[in-house]
């Protein structure tokens, strides 16, 4: 049994409050998704739970947790340094003891899976070396294997493929433990929690909500929408109606103290009746102070990330230059963007990933949207995308302006840098015009003032994803190459991405997971696999094989 009573965590860097005053008690069927904005606290309470004493390096916590015969499997955001530099074979005999393995279930899970024992087994293979996903489903096999009582899961849908999406979703709903998940995927909470904690942090990040409701996400999402909508309609309504009694009280106080100052002193009746009328009008404006008391008050909301990539067409850029007009696109429509053709994909000319032809052919602004497997080669293909566009642009001369996100992107971050600094450097910035310029544009990133000038290592993932979106959309590329871009957005901020990210007027490549991401904004939908190379699907046989 989990219960947690009164917690309190505090980052000790800034003292900044994440979970005040925090009791929660966890049942048998219980699957709690945590949701949150980036940096709100929802790894540190995972953390907290699974290791007190590691976590209390970095956080103060006070209040108890009460964990009574559990054992707890835990599967982290980041993985450590250490486990990645060991081969499979060496993270296997270091984390299971096989004269206690139930092989019934060890072999269950690796056909469910999918992963090949062999390289399991493998003495040469390293961690490092496995695609994203193929590191998760390793990792949550480890872990299940522990024979867990609780689950405690730090963004399990990472990188994962869109088939292992469905493993993992049938894994959450039919294991018969608790399990408690960190996820940015808006399917994967609406099909799997049964209960919801949302972390807030309100009035610049100064004070922190937690919500507890016994709903499922979209339920939630739902009741909330309604509820703030109720709000901020009898808000208004109060707000509009105490406003015209104030100014008509307003009015009369002038009027009855304007007479006060001009009656003649040879009227002493009309005197008194004026002093009495304005003796009735400041009780008046007592009881209207007594009712401003129980007037209905705004719910405070943490707003979500506003990316604005639309306003990448402004005309003015961070360094001032302006054109004549703003343009409708970024690309010209009649422009070929990319005509890609390969024999086959390969690793370094070594490794044969498949052994088909691949063609990829834009023209104009298009939005273009890559599934597959894990450890299919998609971020290969990504990488050699970019290449082949680079080259183009340094040949031609073209109007490119190419910006690269990566799927281990916080490597390119400088994580020594503040993010101020980093985006000065990265930008050119110098003058105090173009400092201001990058730090509005953090705030409207939800970031403090004390975020802007830390250390991006301290960071949490999420927010070292709005610094590089912040890069891109400041250098204002014209065309994106995404990698797993969606997979560090909080879904309450994932609707506004996807909304600014639809209107955005230059081409986008992705490889993305996200299966509403990819169903609202792709115009077309490639599928990479090895029987047919890269194949495009439509959006009727996407939605129906995979939301």
């Amino acid at each position: 049994m989990l219960i947690i009573s009164n917690l309190t965590i505090v980052l000790k860097k800034d003292l900044r409050t994440l979970i005040k005053d925090f009791s929660f008690t966890l049942n048998k069927n219980d699957k709690v998704g945590i949701i949150g904005e980036e940096g709100n606290g929802k790894s540190s309470l995972l953390k907290v739970i699974y290791n007190k004493e590691e976590a209390s390096k970095y956080l103060e916590i006070s209040g108890d947790i009460f964990i009574k015969d559990e054992r707890i499997g835990y599967l982290p955001q980041v993985i450590k340094e250490d486990n990645l530099n060991l081969s499979l074979n060496e993270l296997l005999n270091k984390e299971l003891d096989y004269s206690s393995l139930d092989y019934k279930k060890y072999y269950q899970y690796i056909d469910k899976f999918n992963i090949d024992e062999d390289k399991l087994l493998s003495n040469k293979i390293k961690v490092k070396s496995l695609s994203g996903g193929e590191r998760i489903k390793l990792f949550l096999f480890i872990e299940l294997m522990k024979e867990p009582t609780l689950v405690l899961l730090d963004e399990p849908s990472n990188d994962l493929d869109l088939s292992s999406l469905n493993l993992l979703e049938d894994l959450i709903k039919n294991i018969d433990i608790p399990v408690m998940f960190i996820s940015h995927d808006e399917s994967l909470l609406s099909r799997c929690a049964n209960k919801i904690i949302h972390i807030e942090s309100l009035k610049s990040k100064s004070e922190p909500r937690v919500v507890i409701k016994n709903l499922n996400y979209e339920d939630y999402s739902s009741t909330r929408e309604k509820f703030i909508n109720k709000n901020i309609k009898e808000y208004n309504k109060d707000k509009e109606n105490f406003n015209k009694k104030i100014e008509k009280y307003n009015k009369v106080y002038q009027s009855v103290n304007y007479a006060l100052n001009t009656v003649s002193r040879s009227m002493p009746g009309a005197a008194k009746n004026l002093k009495d009328k304005m003796h009735s009008i400041k009780s008046m404006e007592k009881r209207y102070l007594k009712e401003k008391d129980n007037l209905t008050k705004k719910y405070e909301v943490e707003g979500g990330i506003n990316l604005k990539f639309d306003n990448i067409t402004n005309n003015e850029d961070i360094k001032g230059n302006s054109s004549n007009s703003k343009i409708n696109y970024l690309i010209d429509p009649s422009k070929i963007v990319l005509d890609f053709n390969l024999d086959k994909l390969k690793i370094n000319d070594e490794v044969t990933l498949v052994d088909k032809p691949i063609s990829l052919f834009i023209k104009g602004s298009k939005k273009i949207a890559i599934i597959g497997k894990n450890g299919i080669g998609k971020s290969t293909l990504m990488k050699l995308i970019y290449h082949r566009l680079s080259n183009i642009n340094n040949i031609n001369s073209n109007s490119f302006n190419i910006g690269y996100m990566s799927q281990n992107y916080e490597d390119e971050l400088l994580n020594y840098m503040s993010p101020l600094d980093y985006l000065s450097k990265e930008l050119d910035a110098t003058t105090k015009e173009e400092l201001t310029k990058i730090q509005t544009y953090l705030g409207s990133l939800k970031f403090t003032y004390e975020e802007m000038n830390r250390s991006i290592s301290s960071l949490s993932g999420g927010e070292k994803a709005k610094i590089f979106f912040a890069k891109l959309i400041l250098k204002k590329v014209n065309i994106m190459l995404l990698d797993e871009p969606t997979r560090n957005i909080s879904p309450l901020s994932n609707k506004s991405f996807i909304n600014s990210i639809k209107d955005y007027k230059g081409v986008i490549i992705a490889v993305s997971h996200d299966r509403n991401f990819i169903y609202q904004v792709f115009d077309e939908i490639y599928e990479l696999n090895k029987e047919d190379g890269l194949i495009l699907i439509s959006k009727e046989e996407f939605k129906k094989k995979y939301l």
